[in-house]
């Protein structure tokens, strides 16, 4: 069937590999998502959709995969693909959506992309991908989602990257970035998503994180941030999570984290240097469901005001020094390394 321009075998319970002679029709689209097929892909080219994902594929990626210029979609994620990223990749301007996720590729990932203004998704997390993020990457202006968790990328987060207009989600988590996070990334007012966690990242946070008015979710836990949260934050009133622990900021724990009244799944600025009370404002979170405020340097009572926080279904105030009367039913866990809790909470150590 030399002529066949769309196959689609989704779904379905295919073993084996995909024949070699496909390579010779002229296929425009093949989707085979979600099956058992193993081996390597032909040298597919002139295709506009190729989408491998959910299989146990392994091999190099075809080559020529974008030799055509027409190529807009490319789904190979959750396989067992090594080697690089096809340079073909490099100047094919017609890419729409790629996923490559979950694979085993290699290689500088400064080498392999360009300017893609047609781009909307790429997500290249959970494989070996080294060497820096590139500033082309700031004037993909359609780009609505930018994901390379996962991988073993080092030196720092372009400034340019904030050029960008409609980013959605930016996923650089757990790499080995270094350096200040850039002022121009809160330019990304269309952002919902950040995620920088787990990497080398150092300096204060921007204040200009307050412009992120659509931000849901923000992640910068496991760096070296120091310094004051800005209070600035609390103009991101969209915010359902945010986990801000394992670092090195100091200072209060800004009150304007009160102002955040949609924050559902968690709060977390555990593991840092804060002093000060604990904000009273906190109590006007009654969405929330865990908070974490463990491993600072807290002093005096907790609030009265956080008996009204309904849904919390965890609260870690433990490692630092209040005392526990507000809660006498919780768990011990909670306030492990409170100073005077033994005649408090049955059973508790006295840790002084």
């Amino acid at each position: 069937m030399t002529s066949l321009i769309l196959l689609d075998l989704s779904n379905n319970q295919i073993s084996g590999c995909i024949p070699p002679s496909f390579a010779n029709i002229s296929l425009k689209e093949l989707s085979v998502i979600n099956n058992s097929l193993s081996g390597s892909v032909p040298n597919l080219t002139s295709l506009v959709s190729l989408k491998l994902a959910y299989n146990d594929l392994s091999g190099h990626l075809p080559p020529d995969v974008c030799r055509g210029g027409k190529l807009q979609h490319f789904t190979a994620a959750y396989n067992k693909f090594h080697g690089p990223i096809p340079k073909s990749l490099r100047n094919c301007s017609s890419l729409v959506r790629v996923r490559l996720d979950r694979n085993n590729l290699t290689g500088d990932l400064f080498d392999h992309f360009g300017v893609y203004l047609n781009m909307r998704y790429i997500d290249l997390s959970y494989n070996r991908l080294s060497g820096m993020l590139s500033p082309e990457w700031g004037s993909c202006s359609n780009l609505s989602s930018l994901r390379i968790s996962n991988n073993r990328l080092n030196g720092k987060v372009p400034s340019e990257i904030g050029q960008s207009t409609r980013p959605g989600a930016l996923d650089l988590s757990s790499n080995h970035l270094v350096g200040e996070l850039p002022k121009n990334l809160c330019n990304l007012i269309s952002l919902i998503e950040l995620n920088i966690s787990s990497n080398q990242l150092s300096g204060e946070l921007p204040s200009e994180i307050g412009k992120l008015l659509k931000l849901k979710r923000l992640d910068v836990s496991g760096n070296n941030f120091s310094g004051v949260i800005p209070r600035e934050i609390g103009g991101c009133k969209q915010l359902i999570s945010v986990d801000m622990s394992n670092n090195s900021f100091s200072g209060s724990i800004p009150y304007e984290f009160g102002q955040l009244v949609d924050l559902q799944e968690l709060l977390d600025p555990s593991q840092n240097s804060f002093s000060g009370h604990i904000p009273s404002q906190l109590g006007q979170l009654t969405l929330l469901q865990i908070l974490n405020l463990s491993h600072n340097n807290l002093p005096g009572h907790i609030p009265p005001s956080l008996i009204n926080m309904a849904s919390l279904s965890a609260l870690d105030v433990s490692h630092n020094v209040p005392d526990g009367q507000l809660f006498p039913r919780a768990p011990m866990e909670w306030f492990t390394g409170y100073r005077g809790l033994c005649d408090v909470i049955a059973g508790m150590p006295d840790s002084r």
